[in-house]
């Protein structure tokens, strides 16, 4: 009797290195990484996640049976207003490849409904129509969840979209594979090696830097010495469901960094500090740019113990 085989396949791998998505994908000793697999075949089985550092020896990372909706956007989806509120005037419209999309109300989705990871952008999204073409268009959205507002702007056509429960991953690795080129392979069940193709991937450790800080004041005194003060969040339990005290610092300590960029944004001091605030006196102003200033541009970092600088936020004071 001969043995049918059921063809599977090609199946596409996409690599993610990006903020946490759940507090749970920390790594306690070190870093790590998401990834999805997926095809447009309904055959589809399961694919092994291989990783090398030469090109030549593969050794497995992981495996995965799910098979990750997923498509692709037809338009650039515009950067929002804000981050911190609904997006009700962009719109995003996706042609699926595998899977299915579907409304869900705004309180669902404020409880952790309908997450689609556009690029690097955490996206919700309460509202979906198909059109006669076959996309789906989603409105309604909150955007840049998770700490991912800084790709809020850098979408492009055909960018891929993800449905993460349905089957992104999480790989942990030490943090002696950050800023290291790898390459990597979604195996097929049954394909040698030497038939996929491979991925060049680098773990920059985005999931260890702290957000962006918020609320960047400047209080200027009647001798024009200028106080800055911001808040800061956290990458791990800023869900703060009890409502009380401060959010968890979620490093090892506090230290931010504050620079003072010149007109052409020019770095011309920085400001080290162990708490949200600094002090930028009317001597340093002078020195800096050779008389007081009545606007300062700055921009603010928050430090982690192991990637250094955090994602930044600007601000005119």
């Amino acid at each position: 009797m001969k043995q049918l085989l059921r063809r599977t396949g090609p199946t596409q791998l996409w690599l993610r290195d990006i903020p946490l998505l759940r507090d749970l994908d920390a790594n306690p000793v070190g870093t790590g990484y998401y990834y999805a697999m997926g095809s447009r075949l309904p055959t589809w089985v399961s694919a092994t996640l291989m990783q090398s550092n030469d090109g030549r020896a593969f050794a497995t990372e992981d495996a995965s049976n799910l098979q990750t909706s997923f498509g692709y956007t037809t338009a650039a989806l515009p950067a929002p207003r804000s981050p911190w509120t609904w997006d009700r005037v962009n719109s995003l419209t996706v042609k699926m490849s595998w899977g299915s999309l579907e409304a869900a109300a705004e309180i669902d989705v404020m409880n952790g409904a309908n997450v689609l990871l556009v690029g690097e952008e955490l996206v919700q999204f309460a509202s979906a129509t198909q059109n006669a073409d076959g996309t789906w268009t989603l409105s309604n959205l909150l955007r840049g969840r998770r700490g991912t507002e800084y790709a809020c702007a850098s979408h492009h056509v055909g960018e891929v979209v993800l449905v993460p429960k349905t089957g992104l991953k999480r790989v942990f690795d030490p943090t002696s594979v950050l800023w290291l080129e790898y390459e990597y392979k979604a195996i097929e069940t049954g394909q040698p090696i030497a038939a996929a193709r491979a991925q060049k991937f680098i773990i920059r450790g985005r999931d260890l830097m702290p957000y962006s800080v918020v609320r960047i004041r400047g209080a200027r005194d009647q001798s024009g010495n200028l106080a800055i003060s911001w808040i800061r969040r956290t990458r791990i339990g800023g869900a703060w469901l009890n409502h009380l005290g401060r959010v968890p610092l979620a490093e090892t300590r506090e230290a931010y960094e504050l620079e003072i960029l010149d007109a052409k944004a020019a770095v011309v001091r920085t400001i080290e500090s162990d708490r949200p605030a600094v002090a930028y006196s009317v001597a340093d102003q002078v020195s800096d740019f050779g008389a007081p200033q009545s606007s300062v541009a700055v921009r603010v970092f928050q430090i982690s113990e192991f990637v250094g600088r955090g994602f930044s936020a600007g601000a005119v004071l």
